[in-house]
Order: structure tokens, then sequence, then C-alpha cells
């Protein structure tokens, strides 16, 4: 439990975190790294006082506060101190560093004391978020596959939590009767540190005679954050393969497509037999059979 400092320099005035007279030993951080902290001062002295304040900084926060205070005589005075700025995603999720606030007196009535040594301090752990979150990613083919081809799908799972996740069971199924899959995704289902990235390109092999039409593929990830079966977070994602069945109609016009292209020459010399043919009846055949 942290307590004020009332060591014999100390003269019936104390400094606090907390509210109502219930003492804050520790605060969580709002995802947005953001605090809250309520400060109070109590006077018991007969007459005002005057208090310089210092704070710490935990987590590399930005800390705004009152610099100086004066509390009248037999009074008390509440006020709020703002922790901002700190980044969550940088530490690791639980991880605590003391928040202090630091007052000492500087006068008394008015008067100025010359050398200060009368203070007081309360102190507070401030604790970073625990933020468990993984985001899973499929990326499939574009456009039309063949039937009897092969293609692949690109799976990535990420931690974007700040503290370390290991999913239970990734696991890639098809909508399609003669594409049958149903694979476990070995390697996916290991620890992710924070902000980690693990991927896996998976192939698949589409049936000869599969027919035309679309199908679903999809992964789902099983994850348990609370690292028991109490909690079941579930990650499902998927993609459209677009299966086309070429069809033996297809294939025969493509070799009459050949056999049109080799008959060409044919054409060419029919053209040139029918030149010989006209040169043979010009002006000139009479004259080659008289002589």
């Amino acid at each position: 439990m942290v307590s004020a400092d009332h060591s014999p320099t100390h003269s019936r005035w104390s400094v606090e975190i907390g509210e109502d007279g219930d003492v804050i030993e520790s605060m969580m951080l709002s995802e947005q790294g953001t605090a809250l902290i309520p400060v109070h001062i109590v006077n018991e002295n007969l007459v005002s006082i005057t208090i310089s304040l210092n704070y710490s900084y935990p987590f590399d926060a930005t800390v705004s506060g009152p610099e100086s205070v004066s509390v009248e005589g037999s009074t008390d005075m509440k006020f709020e101190v703002i922790v901002r700025g700190v980044d969550i995603m940088d530490f690791e999720g639980g991880s605590e560093e003391p928040f202090e606030v630091t007052g000492t007196v500087t006068s008394r009535q008015g008067l100025p004391i010359s050398v200060p040594g009368d203070s007081d301090s309360a102190e507070a752990r401030m604790i970073i978020p625990t933020i468990k979150r993984m985001s899973l990613d499929v990326l499939g083919p574009t456009g039309h596959t063949d039937a009897g081809s092969e293609t692949s799908l690109s799976v990535a799972l990420t931690n974007e939590g700040n503290t370390r996740e290991a999913p239970f069971n990734v696991q890639l199924t098809s909508s399609c009767a003669m594409m049958r899959l149903d694979l476990y995704l070995e390697g996916l289902d290991s620890r992710y540190e924070p902000k980690e990235t693990k991927s896996r390109v998976v192939p698949i092999e589409i049936p000869q005679d599969n027919p035309t039409e679309t199908c679903t593929i999809s992964v789902e990830a099983i994850i348990y954050p609370e690292g028991d079966l109490s909690v079941k977070v579930t990650l499902n994602e998927s993609v459209d393969v677009k299966i086309k069945q070429v069809a033996s109609g297809q294939q025969g016009e493509a070799v009459s497509e050949i056999t049109d292209t080799l008959s060409a020459p044919s054409l060419l010399a029919g053209i040139i037999a029918l030149f010989v043919s006209a040169y043979r009846r010009g002006p000139y055949a009479g004259n080659r059979l008289k002589s």
C-alpha cells in the first residue's frame, strides 16, 4: 500500500492520489494511452501554504498538472493530473510503471521559506491494458481458373495485440463437392509475438472433370485468448474461386483452326496452276504448235 510521507520534516499536510477518502494504488491506462489521476492535498495547518509540484512520467507519457497550488489553512484541495501520449502497443500488456507526485512547501502565509524541505509524495502504479486481437487475411486467384489446373491461396495471421497469442487450430475447407478440401494449416497455429505475422501459400489442385462453378474456400482460425477453453474467438475469412470447364467442342475448334492454317500452301499452288494454264492458251500458243 502506498502511503504519504509523514517524516519529521513534514508539517501537518499531506498529498494523496485518490478520491473520496479512498487511496488509489494502481490505475489502468485507457486503450488510447490516457488517464486522469485525482490528487488530493489536505492542509491541517492554521495558516495557508504554497506547494510546488513535480510529477514523474511513466511510459514516456506527457503529464499535465498544476506547477504549484496554494491551500488555505484547515482546508483541502482536489485536482486532476492528465496522463496522455502513451502508445500502449509499444509496451507489453500488463506492464507497470510508477506515477509519482511530489509536493514541497515553498511558503507559509505568503512568506517564502529560505530552505524548502517540507515535502510529501504519493505514488500509483500505471498499468498498460492487455490487448488481445488477431486478424486473418486470405487472398485467392482473380478471374477464372480452368479445371485440371493448379492455383494457390495466401493465408496470413497477424497478432495485432500487445501480448503473446497462440491460435488453437487453423483449417481450410471448400464448398464444392468435387474439390473437397479439409486442410489443417500447420505452422500457423504456433505462438505469435506482438505485431508478428505468419503466412502460408496453399496450393490447390482443381479436378479435370470439375464443372463450371464458383467454389467458396474458407479459412477458420480458433483462438482461446484467455489461455483456457472458457472464452473462444473464431476468425473466418473466405474467397470465391471461379472454375471454368473446358468443353470438348472448344478443343475441336482449335484443331480445325490448325488444319485451316496448314491448307494455305495448297491454295497458293492452285493459283499458280491457273496462271500456267492461262499462259499456254495465250496468243503464242499456236506459233509453238506450227513450229
